[in-house]
């Protein structure tokens, strides 16, 4: 889920479900491009929470490219 905060480190992802974990993000001026092209190739799927954050989530499709 995208949840912003600015802390002067490099950006951290949290990984919520089966696969938890942070993902450390050096170069955030590329992230935005990163997603999109993830859930252009089917990688990951993207949705909107509630209150219209992003909530990704990891594809069948992603889980067979990485084997």
């Amino acid at each position: 889920m995208e949840h912003k905060l600015f802390t002067g480190e490099p950006d951290e992802y949290l990984l919520i479900g089966a696969a938890a974990g942070k993902i450390k993000y050096a170069d955030h001026r590329f992230i935005k491009d990163d997603l999109d092209s993830l859930v252009s190739a089917s990688l990951v799927r993207l949705e909107f929470a509630s209150k219209g954050s992003k909530r990704f989530f990891v594809t069948r499709a992603a889980v067979e490219f990485f084997k």
